[in-house]
């Protein structure tokens, strides 16, 4: 968990690991929060990692399996809708949210909307940088200011005149299985 690992295990016996052995590349170097320990304690030692995968690249995974709920992508070959080119695969996440390895959002199946699971980060000038399927990479800067309101692994409601930030960012993600 991003807030509390001081460990580069996690991300030196992960599956992209081998295609990408540098620890630096996989946090940000305008992420200056550090780590905590599980008591909350701050420490000087910045974070390993501030980037999270999104939830249609392989979908959500429950001890090995992944979620018959959660619109995914296995093979790149799949990649349909949203196109290559849209599809989000890597994103900056706000350092006051990141928890987890996957970004996720609510989709068409989810019986909850307008909320975040997980919120984008805001320290490039209001923004933060995505990667997508065709390889690209694009920094988006936000209408509205993305703030954590509610302790980090919780939905968020969406803010006030947040909705064009949020529905961008749903465009980027696989909605159904279709």
């Amino acid at each position: 968990m991003a807030p509390f690992d001081a460990d580069p295990a996690g991300i030196e016996n992960g599956l992209l690991f081998q295609y990408n052995t540098s620890l630096a590349i996989y946090h940000c170097p305008a992420d200056l929060s550090t780590i905590q320990t599980p008591a909350g304690a701050i420490t000087t030692q910045l974070r390993l990692r501030s980037y999270n995968m999104s939830q249609s690249i392989n979908g959500l995974s429950y001890v090995g399996q992944i979620s018959q709920y959660t619109p995914h992508y296995s093979k790149s070959t799949e990649i349909k809708n949203p196109a290559p080119t849209e599809l989000i695969v890597f994103l900056d996440v706000h350092e006051n949210e990141i928890l987890d390895t996957m970004f996720g959002i609510p989709v068409e199946t989810d019986w909850i909307q307008d909320c975040w699971f997980d919120i984008p980060a805001n320290r490039h000038n209001q923004g933060c940088n995505l990667s997508f399927a065709d390889g690209h990479v694009e920094h988006w800067r936000w209408k509205v200011p993305k703030v954590v309101t509610v302790p980090r692994g919780y939905v968020q409601p969406i803010a006030n005149n947040e909705q064009d930030d949020y529905n961008r960012m749903e465009s980027g993600f696989r909605q159904n299985f279709n």
